[in-house]
């Protein structure tokens, strides 16, 4: 219970200053090296968000900045807290197929409306 309030209040201290925040994303690449967050400076492309874990290993992550949850195949998860935001759970960098410029048909893209660049969730949290 105490940990679910500090990453509540952790959620909402990242969210009361977005533009400062987003610096926490700067520079996170994916385990193929590619940027997790390559958007506008300060709405950018992750968040931090609350999530849950499906039996088959897949994630739901619920994204605040879209009003929607996000499922998120197992193999993207990256499992490791975000430096900077170690007490949030867990991080979603992506955005819709609409306005991402992304396609759809990647294997490890299974959610038909967003395109997930990276998903974080600190390790011992499932």
């Amino acid at each position: 219970m105490r940990g679910r309030l500090a990453s509540l209040v952790a959620l909402a201290s990242l969210a009361a200053a977005p533009a400062q925040s987003h610096d926490i994303y700067n520079g996170l690449k994916d385990p193929a090296g590619r940027l997790c967050c390559g958007g506008d400076p300060v709405t950018g492309d992750c968040e931090p968000v609350e999530y849950r874990m499906l039996p088959n290993g897949d994630a739901l992550m619920d994204s605040r900045r879209y009003g929607r949850s996000v499922l998120v195949a197992h193999d993207k998860i990256i499992w490791m807290a975000v430096p900077g935001a170690e007490e949030v759970e867990a991080h979603w960098c992506g955005r819709p197929y609409a306005s991402s410029g992304y396609h759809t048909g990647e294997p490890l893209q299974i959610d038909q409306n967003f395109y997930t660049l990276c998903a974080f969730i600190r390790p011992g949290d499932t």
